[in-house]
């Protein structure tokens, strides 16, 4: 199968459902981020060689991010923005007085 033919990987896949998608796949990519306190790497995504992605999201982490979005009051435009398929923009702090930005 070549990438267009695919079926998608999501997050409301059952468990066995997802493992059968990816039983047999040679994975190309991982990217991970280091591990607290002499802990292993914690694996944040996985690339296999079809070119499909997994994500692995922890349930804190979804959590924290849903609380962030909820204390900013920008959720109406991070719902606006995802339903256009895109990320929301972040406004940037204002430089000093007579400053050029951020650099």
């Amino acid at each position: 199968m070549n990438k267009e033919t695919q079926p998608a990987i999501s997050a409301d896949m059952g468990s066995g459902q997802f493992r059968d998608e990816i039983v047999g796949k040679r994975i190309e990519g991982v990217i991970a981020r280091p591990g607290r306190d002499g802990q292993p790497p914690v694996v944040l995504m996985l690339m296999f060689e079809d070119g499909s992605v997994v994500e692995f999201i922890s349930p804190r982490s979804d959590r924290l991010l849903r609380r962030a979005m909820r204390c900013t009051g920008s959720s109406d435009r991070a719902a606006q923005a995802s339903a256009m398929g895109q990320l929301e923009l972040m406004p940037m702090p204002a430089g000093p007085p007579g400053g050029h930005g951020l650099n």
